[in-house]
């Protein structure tokens, strides 16, 4: 496979080499055997043309999600198209209204994403901005080229695999990160970089990970890859939001390098931006070696985004019928992040309010230190350590913002839940779980209960804690 690779990049810039299981037998011997090893797509971007620099492993396998999807649009299409019915579609595979997904923000992001990936507008490979690979030949055009190089056969499939590949296992933080309607496009690209944070989850462009050594062609990044990574994805959106209609209005879907080429659409525009900077800037600087360090500026909005991913991942989106069965992507957290917990009887295998809290809390990377069960040494330790968190009274759930931890302690126990923000399915905006009695699900915020009022533990900005690697 290597051997493969650094021939492809000294004559490619954006290729992506892509096979598909009904075309193996037209692959060379050592293209099937990479095949074979369930490598189904090579993203090489080396030149500065580009916009980026990577190696993305981005399949999926075939079946892993499904279905179609009809825009309704006509030709000429734009990014800004592309990035706003791809939304749409992961809205509808997760199951939450549209609304929820399609922000200028979200838009921004892909847009962003999309220029610096270079697909379509600046390589043949037809409605496919992201140089995404996936094995779905329903998708794919009916051949392709001598490289490999995947197009899918229409607009509307090149929605349908992208929003495939989002909401796959390996790529599901991005799916995750969009369907949380106030995240930003510097917290898409965050989530995007640091994928070890979210178990099973993979790289996008190995140049990211620091452990990629150029073996296969590509400049390594070195020790700060994700750093350096990240840096180039905020200019990205830097650069998206200071030029938006120049960018977000590149037709694709031409034989000609819409890029280089200047071509563009711009009266279908429906974002106008004015150029603002969403927080965490572009100007964050992120310390550490190992891809999974947050900078001091972006510690409490990234970290506060990962609580509400991780604290949903876990629960349950509405009652169960047995309210003890967990999800196992719960059973998975406990095992990983929060070890001891599932097996001891105390906790009725995790359920218990503050067993939850504290495996979202070590999950998400927000703080590996925080107890992981007791409300009372929850309590105590965010007291201790007003570096990292402020407290306030609960007075009105408008106080909230999401990833809030509340907290109340009064006899004989005590409880705590996150906050994470109204889900438009079901309006619920609390996630939580009750010692012997509940695992994780969704709920709807109060104030106070027969214990007394809660405390809103937020954490600060100058949180830097080292989160822990989820993948």
């Amino acid at each position: 496979m290597h051997r493969l690779l650094r021939l492809i990049a000294v004559v490619l810039l954006c290729s992506v080499f892509v096979f598909d299981a009904t075309k193996v037998t037209a692959l060379s011997a050592e293209q099937s055997l990479v095949y074979e090893r369930g490598i189904y797509a090579y993203d090489v971007a080396i030149g500065v043309e580009c916009g980026s620099a990577g190696l993305t492993s981005t399949g999926i396998s075939s079946g892993a999600t499904s279905g179609t999807w009809s825009s309704g649009l006509q030709p000429p299409y734009i990014l800004e198209q592309f990035a706003i019915e791809t939304l749409k579609n992961i809205a509808k595979k997760k199951g939450v209204d549209q609304s929820v997904a399609v922000t200028e923000e979200h838009v921004i992001a892909l847009v962003a994403f999309m220029w610096g990936e270079g697909g379509d507008i600046n390589n043949s490979n037809l409605f496919n901005p992201l140089n995404t690979g996936i094995n779905s030949p329903e998708l794919l055009s009916s051949a392709t080229d001598s490289a490999g190089r995947q197009s899918f056969s229409s607009f509307d499939n090149g929605v349908e695999g992208t929003a495939r590949t989002m909401v796959g296992s390996s790529q599901s933080r991005l799916a995750a990160t969009l369907v949380i309607q106030s995240s930003t496009a510097e917290q898409f690209m965050e989530a995007l970089t640091y994928y070890k944070r979210y178990e099973g989850n993979k790289y996008w462009a190995a140049v990211s990970d620091p452990s990629y050594d150029g073996s296969d062609g590509i400049p390594a990044l070195g020790p700060n890859a994700a750093q350096l990574y990240y840096q180039q994805r905020l200019t990205l959106v830097s650069q998206t939001r200071s030029r938006y209609a120049d960018m977000a209005g590149t037709v694709i879907g031409t034989s000609t390098k819409e890029q280089p080429a200047h071509i563009t659409a711009k009266e279908k525009l429906v974002y106008k931006p004015a150029g603002g900077q969403s927080s965490p800037t572009n100007t964050a600087s992120v310390s550490g070696g190992d891809g999974n360090c947050l900078s001091s500026g972006a510690a409490s909005a990234g970290n506060s985004l990962a609580i509400v991913q991780r604290a949903l991942e876990f629960s349950w989106p509405t009652k169960q019928t047995d309210p003890m069965v967990a999800k196992p992507e719960y059973i998975a957290g406990l095992k990983q992040f929060n070890p001891g917990k599932l097996d001891d009887p105390t906790f009725s295998g995790g359920a218990d309010c503050g067993v939850f809290v504290g495996t979202v809390m070590h999950a998400s990377g927000a703080d590996p230190n925080y107890p992981g069960s007791s409300t009372s040494a929850q309590m105590d330790y965010v007291k201790a350590h007003p570096e990292k968190y402020t407290l306030t009274q609960l007075t009105d759930t408008s106080q909230l913002q999401q990833g809030d931890i509340l907290i109340v302690n009064g006899a004989p126990t005590g409880h705590t839940w996150i906050f994470v923000g109204p889900q438009s399915s079901s309006g619920y905006d609390r996630a939580d779980a009750s010692m012997g009695t509940r695992m994780p699900v969704l709920g709807k915020s109060y104030v106070s209960d027969d214990r007394g009022s809660y405390t809103i533990v937020r954490l600060l900005s100058t949180n830097t804690s080292t989160p822990v690697a989820g993948g």
